[in-house]
């Protein structure tokens, strides 16, 4: 890791590098629809419901392969239609699509999220994984491992936001949900983590992008809220 850049902890795990470009060509935009909500639909899955992927992965897998081919043909569009400069961003598009397609059904994360939502649902303390582990304790090593996965992968999607590697707003409308309760639950694992190594940089931009979503998702809601309000009120007056 280079002096200065964020932090995260150096398990070997997955990274998703996902590019985006915005087409304007709208015949394009109406071919890519099918396949990008499928894509949501299954990302949703597999964040809340992984152990229905591990069960019917013989039949999601296929699903998953048609989403990559679909995405690699729509790439191949592109790439045809555009300048050289254009070209080398398209050519970002069609790997984020493979890697996201390939990363929806890595066996190593699925069986890290499911780990980690039975953590969730057993109320853990999760600061204890910031600290040394049992000696001889397995159980506490697999379930620190898949914390550590679950972590390093949002710090990951994070960094590709920070860099413009990624589109942030594709990341939000996908993840925020999922990005903003899974920070909450893990914060008390990386205060201790930052405590005891001195170093307030450990998932920073984890924490960057779940703070400014947050924030973005009260705004939005007060507006929702306003605007409800004056409906009420302008049919009460209508009565």
């Amino acid at each position: 890791m280079q002096e200065g850049g964020p932090r995260r902890l150096g398990r070997h795990h997955r990274k998703m590098r996902l590019g985006t470009h915005n087409v304007s060509l709208p015949g394009l935009l109406t071919a890519a629809a099918p396949p990008t909500l499928v894509g949501a639909a299954l990302v949703w899955v597999r964040i809340y419901h992984p152990e229905f992927i591990a069960e019917y992965k013989e039949i999601f897998t296929p699903v998953a392969g048609m989403i990559a081919a679909v995405a690699a043909v729509l790439s191949a569009i592109v790439v045809a239609s555009f300048t050289a400069e254009a070209n080398t961003r398209n050519a970002k598009v069609k790997a984020a699509w493979d890697a996201l397609a390939k990363k929806q059904w890595d066996k190593d994360y699925i069986a890290a999220r499911e780990t980690y939502v039975q953590l969730q649902r057993r109320k853990t303390a999760f600061s204890k994984y910031a600290r040394k582990a049992p000696d001889g304790d397995e159980q506490f090593v697999k379930e620190f491992e898949a914390v550590l996965n679950i972590a390093n992968d949002y710090e990951i999607m994070a960094a590709g936001i920070e860099k413009h590697v990624l589109d942030e707003g594709l990341i939000r409308d996908t993840f925020r949900t999922a990005w903003i309760d899974d920070y909450k639950t893990l914060a008390p694992f990386f205060d201790v983590l930052r405590e005891e190594t001195g170093n307030d940089r450990y998932f920073e931009y984890f924490r960057k992008y779940s703070q400014r979503w947050k924030k973005l998702k009260e705004v939005e809601q007060a507006k929702k809220a306003e605007s409800e309000a004056k409906h009420g009120v302008a049919a009460a007056k209508s009565e």
